[in-house]
């Protein structure tokens, strides 16, 4: 890939990614390790002390950021964390909470909010309540997020201004040394999160 970029740069051509990387090339950071602390803090403060997570494919930066805060946000107050490995994907989301949802479990986190809202309906669907019986927690904030039963506590990432962030870089004069623009995080809590059953 850093052939092709230094190949498309010397033909004229501009590029921007979003997410960490090792590329030599100008990048839009997401706060994807703090709003994983901010997720595992909120679920710690509220009680929760054993949690599964549904993740994307591990070796994705955006997956390995996100359950690494969650670790560090949870684990200060002693919360185990239970990880499974799922598409990144709403139908990932209702697979993972399949294989988590005979485990002694308080809440699960799927690593966004499609994956989140597949744990919803799976949950739903074997007349799990959310949160009475688990809380459910996601990340970015997507559209519906707010609009699902019961709504979804989740971390806002900006996609929209990461976007404009990314253009920006593009459009600027280039620069010798690539250049970082760092995004940050919301924590919005809803009604899909509460304390754990006793």
């Amino acid at each position: 890939m850093t052939d092709v970029l230094a190949d498309f740069t010397l033909a004229g051509g501009r590029a921007a990614v979003i997410g960490r990387h090792h590329l030599p090339i100008d990048a839009v950071l997401p706060d994807n390790h703090r709003a994983g602390i901010s997720v595992g803090q909120h679920l710690a403060e509220l009680g929760h002390r054993r949690i599964g997570i549904v993740a994307g494919p591990i070796e994705l930066n955006t997956v390995s950021d996100r359950i690494a805060g969650l670790r560090e946000g949870a684990g200060a107050a002693g919360a185990e964390l239970t990880v499974v490995s799922k598409a990144f994907t709403r139908e990932g989301g209702i697979a993972g909470a399949r294989e988590l949802r005979d485990r002694d479990l308080t809440a699960i986190v799927g690593l966004n909010d499609a994956m989140a809202i597949g744990i919803l309906s799976e949950l739903r669907q074997h007349d799990v309540r959310v949160p009475e019986d688990l809380s459910v927690v996601g990340f970015d904030d997507i559209a519906v997020a707010g609009d699902v039963a019961p709504a979804l506590t989740t971390a806002r990432i900006p996609m929209f201004e990461m976007g404009q962030h990314a253009v920006g870089l593009i459009l600027r004069p280039a620069s010798d040394e690539p250049r970082t623009i760092t995004t940050d995080h919301e924590l919005v809590v809803r009604r899909s999160s509460g304390r754990p059953r006793e």
